[in-house]
C-alpha cells in the first residue's frame, strides 16, 4: 500500500464492526519525554532525554444509531460502567500484513456524546478512548 485516501478504516469495538458509521478517527500515541541530562555528562551542552511510560488513545466521530447492536447500545453502556474492553484499527478493511497492520488494545470509553446536533444534522456521537493496557501493532 502506498499513500492513500482515508476511505476505508476498519474499526471494531468489542467485536462490533462500527467502521460503516466512522466519519472519522485518530489514533494516538506517545511516550513521557524524560530529561537525562547530569552535570559533568560528555554531552552537557545538551539535553539527553529516554521515553519513560507510554500511552495511547482513539478518537472517534461516529454516525449514531440507537438499533441494538450498533453505535449507541455497543457504547454507551461502558461509558456508563467503566468496562475494559478491546479496540482493533485497521487503515482498511482487507486482511492484516506488512502493508495494513492491526493496531489493538484494551480500552476505557471515557465519554460519548449520544445526543448531540441541530436540526436537520447528522446524528453523531464523539466518542473517547483511553488505553487500559498496551497497545499492540500486528502485521500477521
Amino acid at each position: 500500500m502506498a499513500v492513500f485516501a482515508t476511505t476505508d478504516y476498519s474499526v471494531v469495538y468489542n467485536g462490533v464492526d462500527l467502521s460503516p458509521y466512522v466519519k472519522s478517527v485518530e489514533l494516538s500515541v506517545e511516550g513521557a519525554d524524560l530529561d537525562t541530562t547530569g552535570m559533568g555528562t560528555t554531552n552537557n551542552s545538551f539535553h539527553t532525554r529516554i521515553i519513560g511510560l507510554k500511552d495511547w488513545k482513539v478518537s472517534l466521530e461516529l454516525m449514531n444509531d440507537f438499533a441494538a447492536g450498533q453505535v449507541d447500545a455497543t457504547l454507551m453502556p461502558d461509558v456508563i460502567s467503566g468496562t475494559a474492553r478491546t479496540v482493533t484499527i485497521k487503515p482498511t478493511s482487507s486482511a492484516v500484513g506488512a502493508t495494513n497492520p492491526r493496531y489493538f488494545g484494551s480500552v476505557l470509553v471515557t465519554s460519548g456524546s449520544p445526543i448531540s446536533g441541530g436540526v436537520g444534522d447528522l446524528a453523531m456521537n464523539k466518542i473517547s478512548l483511553v488505553a487500559a493496557g498496551a497497545l499492540t501493532r500486528a502485521t500477521t
